[in-house]
């Protein structure tokens, strides 16, 4: 057969992928003709199989220009994802995330109070949404955990988090367990959890159980961890918040679910009563005449 076809790319495959372009072809089409009607045809010449080796080498080829070009465009990309993230990571410090912090407490009527019982907390969520290796050289922490944030009713867990949701470099998506237990008993499911930044699982505990749906019963958070533990990944796309204690924990969900929750998550506890109420007795008492400020 005469050449058909003429590349416009330069020719760069290899004398040995050549050989192996035609080798592979004949064998090809050897394995389609051996069987006829069902019966193999043990005699088959591979002499006599008609190709148009300059054909058949020149599309080798466009596929190695090709491949070379899709390979080259994926570096880049990636590359510039690496750039990005490097600019991000440089812009998103533990300050800044820390400035961010006390900004949007402001911005929602409250004044951020930074003391001894939230030191650790606050310290680790700037720390972790940061990157920054004093999370585990200073707090002892580990950053393929995620974080249990631990505390009384009112402490401040669910401020924290609603103050550093929109940091630009690993944004937190929230969502209520009393909203997720509502859908659960709705629609019989939910599907929420690590995605694109953080998942954020708020007052895990405070959901009634079981969760009925038709009758059937469901303990979502168990499920939830479960599933989680035996994807066998880093687990630093997830952040919980709880009122309860690990013992309180176990026997809301089982001790198998603890022994989990210990093996996935930063514990950071944060100390105290409840900010929340103070705040309200401190906004009381500015009302009647006192000057001191909001706190949480």
């Amino acid at each position: 057969m005469t050449n058909t076809l003429t590349s416009s790319k330069e020719m760069i495959l290899t004398d040995h992928e050549k050989e192996l372009v035609i080798s592979n072809y004949i064998a090809s089409e050897k394995k389609k003709r051996d069987s006829v009607f069902g019966k193999v045809v043990r005699d088959t010449d591979p002499t006599l199989i008609e190709f148009d080796k300059d054909e058949l080498l020149n599309r080798a080829n466009e596929k190695k220009h090709y491949e070379i070009e899709m390979e080259n465009y994926r570096q880049q990309d990636l590359q510039r994802l690496m750039n990005e993230r490097g600019e991000l990571q440089a812009y998103w410090t533990y300050e800044k995330i820390y400035d961010v912090m006390m900004y949007e407490s402001h911005k929602l009527g409250v004044k951020f109070e930074y003391c001894e019982e939230n030191k650790i907390a606050v310290q680790a969520l700037c720390f972790f949404l940061s990157w920054n290796e004093r999370f585990e050289t200073e707090l002892g922490f580990d950053f393929k955990k995620g974080i249990m944030l631990r505390g009384k009713y009112g402490t401040g867990k669910t401020h924290m988090i609603r103050c550093v949701k929109d940091n630009g470099l690993r944004p937190i998506q929230m969502q209520s367990m009393i909203i997720i237990k509502e859908k659960v008993e709705n629609e019989g499911y939910c599907h929420y959890g690590p995605g694109y930044g953080i998942a954020y699982l708020d007052d895990v505990g405070a959901e009634d159980l079981p969760i009925m749906h038709y009758g059937n019963k469901h303990n979502w958070f168990k499920d939830f961890i479960e599933k989680e533990y035996y994807k066998g990944k880093d687990f630093n796309k997830i952040i919980f918040s709880t009122n309860l204690t690990i013992k309180e924990l176990a026997e809301k969900y089982g001790e198998r679910v603890t022994d989990r929750i210990a093996e996935m998550f930063n514990i950071i506890d944060i100390k105290g009563t409840s900010r929340r109420i103070k705040a309200i007795k401190e906004k009381k008492n500015k009302k009647d005449g006192t000057s001191e400020s909001e706190t949480t």
